[in-house]
């Protein structure tokens, strides 16, 4: 029986040697494979993407393979709002990001160096609360109005306000980031009304709420993909910059020919918008890789040069 004993306990101290040989093993592959991961990631160029319609290019090139079949790692960073993208963009933790002409440039104030990748389809609507029974601009006296602050919905809501002639010290701009937030709110009768893009304004409309004034019809082209000027340094990020706006430029290919409702699932489940705003935007198009225009660049321009503090804040 002693001997038994013996022979148990050799065996089993054997088998605990083995265990731990292959733990450390375990860990060993563990460190080699995230150090690995460090690594692709780092070398990736890391793009930030939001919940809204002239992001839709880049979630399909993502999601049907555009990015993997020229063979470039690129990867989108989701974030809820402009703000955040931008701000994560200025803090390099993103390389590029979708955003508009008036952040761009508001963010080139900043110190911030960045190069236009392409212009954007983006556009916004100034979209009102049926329930606040705002028919006209000029009734704006009084209420609230959803913005962000520095960004093109801002640059409309001036437009439309001044359009008005109407005090502007008398509408009260709210700064809610989130364009699905700044929807739920004024669904939620917290807004009279609110700037919207795509697919909000959409759904907006859907709900039979009032639009008073559309980007598009002042001429205003404002949407962007912007790069940090830094990233692209060597060849290699050249490189990725290019590949992107070949990759972004045969998803507009894609959609164009195969229509919105073709990426039903992406839009619905990537910009949490429902099916009627995918009825509603079907006819959408989408415009190649082209820089943003002069023209609304120097608006953009004139315009930040009018606001206090634009610099500062």
């Amino acid at each position: 029986m002693r001997i038994r004993n013996i022979l148990i306990m050799l065996l089993a101290a054997a088998a605990a040697v083995a265990c731990g040989g292959d733990n450390n093993d375990k860990k060993g592959e563990k460190a080699v494979t995230d150090a690995s991961e460090r690594t692709a990631d780092s070398l990736a160029l890391k793009v930030g993407v939001l919940p809204t319609m002239d992001c839709l290019p880049l979630f399909v090139a993502d999601e049907t393979g555009v990015f993997d079949s020229l063979d470039v790692d690129i990867r989108l960073v989701f974030y809820d709002d402009g703000l955040d993208c931008c701000t994560a963009l200025m803090a390099g933790d993103i390389q590029c990001c979708a955003t508009d002409i008036v952040r761009a440039e508001w963010m080139r104030r900043r110190g911030c160096q960045l190069d236009y990748i392409t212009a954007t389809d983006a556009y916004w609507q100034f979209v009102t609360n049926r329930k606040a029974r705002i028919n006209e601009l000029r009734q704006m006296t009084d209420k609230m109005l959803a913005v962000t602050r520095f960004s093109a919905e801002e640059m409309l809501g001036d437009i439309a306000i001044d359009s008005a002639k109407i005090n502007a010290d008398y509408v009260f701009r709210i700064q809610i980031n989130n364009p699905s937030l700044r929807l739920r709110m004024m669904r939620n009768n917290e807004m009279d009304a609110a700037i919207l893009g795509e697919p909000q304004a959409a759904m907006a409309r859907a709900d039979r709420d009032t639009v008073l004034m559309d980007s598009r019809d002042k001429g205003l082209h404002l949407g962007a993909i912007v790069i940090r000027h830094d990233y692209i340094g060597d060849e290699r990020r050249q490189r990725q910059a290019a590949l992107l706006a070949e990759a972004y430029d045969k998803a507009v290919a894609l959609i164009n020919n195969n229509g919105i409702a073709a990426y039903k699932d992406i839009i619905t489940r990537r910009m949490n918008a429902d099916e009627t705003a995918v009825f509603e935007l079907r006819d959408m198009k989408y415009s190649p890789v082209a820089q943003p225009r002069q023209q609304d660049i120097n608006r953009v321009d004139t315009w930040l040069n009018g606001q206090t503090n634009a610099d500062s804040e």
